[in-house]
């Protein structure tokens, strides 16, 4: 990741009203009729949301993640501008072409278009140089979205005129802009989950935890970072940040992820590897990468966040440069005026003709359920795994309008047992340190609940094990690690962090470790020497 641009962003504030409602008579669908999945998809997505199949624009593209800029015009751009002019909802005409670019130069009037979602289409433009920010390579979307921008030049981007505008309901009409959405993923189930996952949050709420991954690696983006925690804090989300260069690891949790925004590393790791992490429903995601979504039907961080449950992920199809992805804290700021995904996704970016996609539902409103309604479906007993979180969120809510650490114990201890428990459990043993005899209490009861059967789980199991050895029971922590080892949640890499601090545990201590443990500890170490000594040949 590079940067470009002047690394400053004013973040602004308006005092202003949300956005109105999507029309949805005013979203228009674009499938493939050379892929199967796009067509299904399209069909799936407007029954979901209720939107007339006569939207549908209908192209024929060959089934390729990247192609040429002839293509590209030839394939999508022309006929879906054709189609929209045809239907009333452009108004412009063609001009001519610009025969270097391959580039139909329009004269733009106005248009009525809210969203274009294209459903499981190419979403790479080749290139045809690779000079940096001369490159006019870019993605399907984003070059669509800016069809009717002045540019000078294909070779590199133009400037969002959305950008930080939370108030113009419609600007994107006044400046021009074709606001481009994506359904996709490597199956139809990927991205139907995507639909699916905004569609329960819009019902129960946005439940869950936050998570954001520092990288140290440019101020600019960790400055984006900490707007966001800032935001989400204010939301009263329970949150994790980690401030260290690595990304988040084994030993910290990673339960129930309704954010996740962090960065930089190339392919996904740690719990994002692992098969059985499960994003909250609703979840949105970003991991900084400069090709996060270079290969989105195959692998990559925007792909894997799909994977595991995301209703939106950010990605890039190629080399962005920092000031050319989207602004984390702008997302977050979009999200707390209650924009909807797509308002927000052309709210947080400065720059158009470039490599971002927006993965997800653009009519997606993850705020459209409050606190208090999540609280009242609780009381009505209508609970579920993510339940325990809105209990969190609240023991938040009460301490920023300052009660105190007694009170929201004493609010949390009322839904022990009454829903799955862990996240809460957990938040009683730290609430209450200062009172050996309910920390013992919790912790107990934690070790009698499944915290080995998901990923997520494994990491309040990991933070559980922190806790008992920090209170010298040191048994109970390997107890934990032993159970961890055994878990079918955890890949190799996440046993090997089991066995590590196991180790470092057993050592400080001097206690002996479980049978399981030194048994796979016994298998790490024969690995590591076999692939030393072939390195060696």
């Amino acid at each position: 990741m590079k940067v470009f641009l002047p690394a400053a962003f004013l973040f602004l504030f308006f005092n202003c009203a949300l956005f109105a409602g999507v029309d949805k008579s005013k979203v228009y669908v674009v499938a493939n009729k050379n892929n199967s999945d796009s067509l299904k998809l399209a069909e799936y997505y407007c029954g979901a949301r209720g939107i007339d199949r006569k939207n549908i624009i209908f192209v024929s593209v060959k089934n390729a993640s990247g192609i040429s800029r002839h293509e590209y015009e030839r394939d999508i751009a022309e006929p879906v501008i054709k189609e929209l002019i045809g239907r009333k909802a452009v108004s412009a005409f063609a001009a001519g072409e610009d025969r270097l670019n391959s580039r139909k130069i329009y004269v733009f009037n106005s248009h009525d278009v809210d969203f274009i979602v294209l459903c499981k289409l190419p979403y790479k433009v080749m290139s045809k140089n690779s000079a940096g920010m001369h490159f006019d390579g870019a993605s399907v979307d984003s070059e669509l979205a800016a069809t009717f921008l002045p540019m000078k030049s294909l070779a590199g981007p133009c400037a969002n005129p959305l950008y930080g505008n939370y108030s113009s309901v419609d600007g994107h009409k006044t400046f021009g802009v074709l606001r481009v959405a994506r359904l996709d993923g490597d199956t139809f189930e990927t991205a139907k989950r995507s639909i699916d996952s905004a569609l329960v949050a819009e019902k129960k709420g946005l439940r869950g935890r936050a998570y954001i991954d520092k990288s140290k690696k440019f101020k600019l983006g960790d400055k984006w970072l900490d707007v966001a925690a800032s935001i989400l804090r204010g939301l009263h989300y329970d949150i994790s940040v980690d401030e260290r260069p690595a990304l988040f690891d084994y030993t910290q949790r990673m339960d129930a992820p309704a954010f996740y925004f962090g960065w930089y590393w190339p392919v996904p790791k740690f719990y994002f590897a692992e098969n059985s992490l499960k994003m909250a429903d609703g979840a949105i995601a970003l991991h900084l990468f400069s090709f996060s979504a270079q290969q989105l039907w195959s692998k990559g961080w925007t792909l894997r966040l799909l994977q595991c449950g995301a209703a939106q992920a950010f990605g890039n199809v190629y080399e962005p440069y920092l000031s050319g992805t989207h602004n984390i804290g702008a997302i977050m700021a979009g999200y707390a005026r209650g924009l909807c995904a797509g308002e927000v996704a052309y709210a947080s970016i400065s720059v158009l003709s470039w490599q971002s996609v927006v993965v997800g539902d653009p009519l997606y409103e993850p705020f459209k359920v409050d606190l208090k309604s999540q609280l009242e479906a609780i009381g009505r007993g209508e609970v579920d795994e993510l339940s325990q979180y809105v209990v969190l969120r609240e023991m938040n809510r009460m301490l920023a309008e300052g009660l105190k650490v007694p009170d929201t114990v004493g609010f949390a201890e009322k839904y022990v047992g009454s829903m799955p428990d862990e996240a809460i459990l957990l938040r009683l043993i730290l609430d209450c340190r200062q009172d050996p005899g309910k920390a013992e209490k919790y912790s107990g009861l934690l070790l009698s609940r499944d915290i080995y059967s998901s990923a997520g789980l494994c990491g309040i199991a990991f933070e559980l094990a922190r806790f008992l050895e920090s209170e010298s029971k040191f048994e109970e922590a390997l107890g934990v690690y032993s159970k961890l080892a055994d878990s079918k949640a955890l890949s190799e890499p996440g046993k090997r962090a089991v066995v590590a601090k196991a180790l470092a545990l057993s050592a400080k201590h001097k206690i002996s470790m479980p049978e399981n443990l030194v048994v796979l500890r016994r298998i790490f170490a024969e690995k590591d020497a076999a692939l030393a000594a072939k390195k060696k040949k």
